[in-house]
C-alpha cells in the first residue's frame, strides 16, 4: 500500500491508498486514469517506467475513501455508459 510520504497524502488525511486498476497496456491505464480525474478523483500512477520507451504495467491507486466510487465509474466505462453525455 502506498503511504502519504510517497503519494503527498493525495488529499487524504492519513494518505491510505489503494489500487484499483492494473493493465499491462499504459494507453489503456492513462485512459482510466484521465477518467477518473476528469470524474473529480485524485490518482497516483505507479508501475510505469520513465522515458522514450514507456514500459507497463501500469497500476493505479486512488485515496482509500473512493475506492467505491472510482470502481464504479470504471465500471460504467467499460460497459459504454462512461461517453460523458449525459445519457448513462
Amino acid at each position: 500500500m502506498l503511504s502519504a510520504d510517497r503519494t503527498g497524502g493525495a488529499g487524504r488525511p492519513d494518505g491510505r491508498m489503494v489500487q484499483i486498476f492494473a493493465s499491462a497496456r499504459i494507453p489503456e491505464g492513462l485512459l482510466a486514469k484521465g477518467y477518473l480525474e476528469a470524474n473529480g478523483i485524485p490518482v497516483v500512477v505507479s508501475g510505469e517506467s520513465e522515458g522514450p520507451y514507456r514500459l507497463g504495467p501500469v497500476f493505479l491507486w486512488v485515496p482509500a475513501d473512493l475506492e467505491v466510487q472510482a470502481r464504479s465509474l470504471l465500471a460504467e466505462a467499460r460497459a459504454g455508459n462512461g461517453s460523458g453525455d449525459g445519457t448513462s
